[in-house]
């Protein structure tokens, strides 16, 4: 078969740009660490990489709820930490006040100390994370739980229902606060009967200290030592319409009564936060643990073995010196020079 010159030329040409075009894409790889840098070149290695590089936004996003919420529930956890001083201070008071040589100035007084730990727990109840986000808001956690009215003393509930659940990892949630009514307004007013009622935290200490601001009639006789009361299931109403000593004995031993079931109460809610502090904890190891094996994995279906990529750019460098050394020397080639 007869070769003409000009056919050797062209495919002398197109297999130095054949070469050329592998030494380029060989190039490409070693620069960017990465086997393909268009889906076409590999569609199905393409496809794999793009699924686990999803899994992986949403465990780094699984991450970053999982920051917020325990960011959220670690000041809840200190609120209700500082809620539990507040009401082992009012027992304290509750405690002095109970006493045979106090009288209505001092009993006023401590009454007086009584409603500002009420404000206190108040602003507690109202306390807010790093955004502005009220802890006990519910699903409303723009707008102040509680506000305080000067007029009637009292601790006036704005509506705050609703318990926020975040996804913290594949088909897990968890609830990111309590309300304000399931911390402060609705205590169990007995831990193993639910038709004994619940106590409200803010009426419960305004009622002592309503109780304890009222003139009492042989102020300074020697008041019983509290006790609990018989029937359990008795509803904890601390309000009092005698204005004598023993009517006053009667509130502080339910006050007590009530005093002990709020710290308890706090404390069960502390305990709530703690696990779910537990479950975020245990959850983020899970993520990480599964963010590094996706990473592994898309590295392995992505990246290149360096040190074989530049073996083949080495033979590729030289296979196309080659090519170009030889298309010269043909290319010089002449029946002339033989003549």
């Amino acid at each position: 078969m007869r070769i003409s010159t000009q056919q050797i030329y062209r495919q002398s040409i197109g297999n130095m740009m054949e070469q050329q075009i592998q030494l380029t894409k060989t190039q490409q790889q070693v620069a960017t660490g990465k086997r393909f840098q268009n889906a076409s070149e590999d569609p199905v290695a393409a496809q794999q990489s793009l699924a686990m590089q999803r899994s992986l936004d949403r465990l780094a996003q699984y991450d970053k709820q999982s920051v917020l919420v325990d960011g959220r529930l670690r000041e809840e956890e200190n609120a209700v930490t500082s809620s539990v001083q507040v009401l082992q201070r009012v027992r304290e008071l509750v405690v002095g006040a109970n006493n045979g040589t106090q009288s209505n100035d001092s009993r006023a007084a401590t009454a007086a100390e009584i409603r500002e730990q009420v404000k206190s727990l108040m602003q507690l109840a109202n306390s807010q994370d790093g955004n502005g986000h009220y802890l006990f808001g519910g699903y409303q956690d723009d707008t102040a739980p509680y506000s305080f009215d000067d007029a009637s003393q009292a601790v006036q509930t704005n509506t705050h229902a609703g318990q926020r659940l975040v996804s913290i990892g594949p088909g897990r949630q968890v609830a990111d606060g309590d309300t304000g009514a399931a911390v402060f307004q609705q205590v169990p007013a007995n831990a193993t009967d639910v038709a004994a009622g619940q106590i409200d935290l803010f009426t419960a200490l305004s009622q002592i200290a309503t109780a304890l601001e009222t003139p009492r009639s042989g102020g300074l006789e020697p008041v019983v030592p509290p006790t609990v009361p018989a029937d359990p299931t008795e509803p904890y109403n601390l309000s009092d319409s005698t204005t004598t000593v023993d009517g006053l004995n009667k509130v502080l031993a339910k006050s007590l009564v009530v005093l002990d079931r709020g710290l308890d109460h706090l404390s069960d809610v502390r305990t709530s936060i703690g696990v779910r502090l537990n479950q975020i904890d245990q959850q983020s190891e899970t993520n990480a643990s599964s963010s590094l094996q996706l990473s592994a994995l898309k590295a392995d279906n992505e990246d290149i073995d360096i040190a074989e990529a530049y073996s083949r750019l080495s033979l590729q460098i030289s296979g196309l010196q080659a090519a170009q050394k030889a298309y010269v020397q043909v290319q010089g080639l002449s029946l002339f020079n033989y003549l």
